[in-house]
């Protein structure tokens, strides 16, 4: 009897060493989560309850609100000036004034910001923060005197012209004064590109893109996009696998790169070489539905439409349900095959 006794106690005892272990890890866990300093963001609109606010993680950044004028001074330097300095415009324009005259790190972030609100469309913020540059003039390099005087001179010209644009077209607008304005920004081309590229004006794209390039040499992105448009317009896919071929040299892990390079060969009838691509697509992201889909036309042309048909279903599964185009291509593919069952 009471070797049974011992047996159901150590029993019991076993059974009960997991739940101690993770007991105290939770303990141990809960413990070093309370001794971690809390995250604080920058809150401007409670600037006037809290008086001194410093972020934890950056050098030195300091924000006080004056007790006689109620104004925001900056005190220090700060790595993010181009997120928080339209904030404060907004909450306190007068304060600018003091903070560019305090470091002139910040001025040169605020002819960057209003670059940033310009291309975005926010041609109100992006106005006031040159307004503020512009009173300040003596507090800018020469880099930055020379946009503000650009902005001035393009925008404003172009302001009628601009207020009878709607919607896609005056962001192109807008994106090319904030270009003329700052023409060496790599970003504000790659977004003009993508717009063009979205509205089918692939010739500016490439042209956009082209111009990252020459900015940014190491951009696999580019590359890819440039690629894309050249495969977009252009019967001789060469230019297009070049891009991609580029792209992948950047970049080895980039499997969209290896999916449209993939599809270029495909488009070329050089759909043995087509093969590999699509399958390192596959190899570096599993669930992209794409390179499963070109695996099942693959197939296809081979005669084997038993895998044609796997790789369809596959791309089915792992599609995105929003990409209503993709969708229907893929039901049509495997209606076309009609193997399995019938569709009504």
């Amino acid at each position: 009897m009471s070797d049974q006794i011992i047996s159901i106690l150590a029993f019991l005892v076993l059974i009960s060493i997991p739940f101690i272990v993770k007991w105290a890890e939770l303990k141990n866990k809960t413990t070093t989560f309370q001794s971690k300093p809390t995250k604080q963001k920058l809150d401007i609109k409670n600037i006037k309850k809290n008086p001194v606010q410093k972020l934890p993680n950056q050098d030195s950044v300091i924000f006080f609100r004056n007790k006689h004028d109620g104004s925001v001074m900056y005190i220090g330097r700060i790595s993010d000036e181009i997120k928080i300095i339209p904030a404060i415009v907004k909450v306190n324009p007068a304060a600018m004034h003091r903070i560019i005259r305090k470091d002139l790190k910040v001025a040169h972030a605020m002819v960057k910001a209003a670059i940033i609100s310009l291309s975005k469309g926010d041609v109100q913020l992006a106005t006031h923060l040159f307004n503020i540059a512009l009173d300040n003039k003596e507090c800018l390099s020469s880099g930055d005197k020379i946009k503000v005087t650009k902005f001035y001179e393009v925008y404003f010209n172009r302001k009628c012209e601009n207020e009878e644009l709607e919607g896609f077209y005056k962001k192109f607008a807008n994106l090319s004064i904030a270009i003329e304005v700052d023409s060496s920004d790599a970003d504000l081309y790659y977004q003009r590109g993508n717009a063009y590229a979205q509205n089918d004006e692939h010739n500016k794209a490439i042209a956009d893109f082209t111009k990252v390039i020459e900015l940014l040499p190491n951009s696999d992105c580019a590359y890819y996009n440039r690629g894309n448009s050249y495969g977009s317009i252009s019967e001789n896919h060469n230019f297009a696998i070049q891009d991609y071929t580029k792209a992948i040299e950047l970049n080895p892990r980039f499997a969209e790169a290896y999916n449209n390079r993939g599809v270029m060969y495909y488009r070329k009838d050089e759909i043995d070489t087509a093969l590999p691509d699509f399958q390192k697509a596959l190899l570096l992201d599993p669930h992209y539905a794409h390179p499963m889909a070109n695996l099942g036309n693959f197939y296809e042309r081979k005669n084997d439409k038993y895998s044609a048909e796997y790789w369809l279903w596959r791309a089915f599964i792992y599609s995105n349900k929003n990409d209503k185009e993709f969708v229907d291509y893929i039901w049509r593919r495997l209606k076309s095959l009609n193997y399995f069952f019938n569709y009504k």
